[in-house]
Parts: structure tokens; C-alpha cells; sequence
């Protein structure tokens, strides 16, 4: 079955252009997000260490991305060592949508709980 979001690390690929953080969080190792979704874009250097980008067939966006606590920021740890992913988009709930049907159409573990996985802030 072919997979209905596409994800790219490459910015020429997927404009993300006036996305932004909604309140959603994913709690994911960084190696597991490597594993489904292939390498992250290094992004800023500075603020971001890793980032994912997501396309549906209608044109939707969103990104996975890590904001502030990672090696770039603090100096400190290792980009494997990320755990907690903020989801930008243009809409909240349809970039929620986007990255987890991505994550699901790639093999993610069906038996996580939805609690463990997402953080709401």
C-alpha cells in the first residue's frame, strides 16, 4: 500500500512556509522517528536540532520538530537523546493528524497508548 503522507527532510521538496507550534507534542526516541520516517533535515543549528516535514494529497503541511532541548540550544546531550517533539503546521488538529497517520502508514507500534504518546500543552 502506498503511503498517503509524504515526508521529506528536504525543504525544496515540502514548503513549510508559515507553519507554527499549536500546543501538540510527541514523546518519541529520536533513533524510532529516524527508523520510520528516515533522516531529519538539520534545520536552524541553533534553536532546532532535527525536523521531519509532512504533506497529505490536498496540499496540508505540518512539521515534526524539536524546539529548545536539544545540543544546538543547550550545548549539552546528544540529537538521540531528544525525546519530545513539538507539531507545527498551519492548522492544529490537521497537523496532529498529518504526522500521526504518517507515523502509523510507516509501522509504528500500534500497542503504544495514544496517552503515552502525545503531550498536550
Amino acid at each position: 500500500m502506498k503511503n498517503e503522507i509524504e515526508v521529506s527532510n528536504d525543504w525544496t521538496d515540502i514548503n513549510v512556509d508559515g507553519t507554527c507550534f499549536h500546543g501538540n507534542n510527541i514523546r518519541l526516541p529520536y533513533l524510532t522517528l529516524v527508523e520510520l520516517l528516515g533522516e531529519p533535515s538539520d534545520s536552524d543549528g541553533y534553536k532546532v536540532d532535527a525536523e521531519w516535514l509532512f504533506k497529505d494529497k490536498a496540499g496540508n503541511v505540518a512539521t515534526l520538530y524539536n524546539w529548545k532541548n536539544g545540543p544546538n540550544y543547550t550545548g549539552q546531550g546528544r540529537v538521540e537523546d531528544i525525546k519530545h517533539w513539538n507539531v507545527g503546521g498551519h492548522e492544529s488538529s490537521t497537523s496532529l493528524i498529518i504526522v500521526m497517520r504518517a507515523l502509523v502508514e510507516r509501522g509504528i507500534d500500534k500497542n503504544i497508548p495514544l496517552a503515552d504518546l502525545l503531550e498536550n500543552t
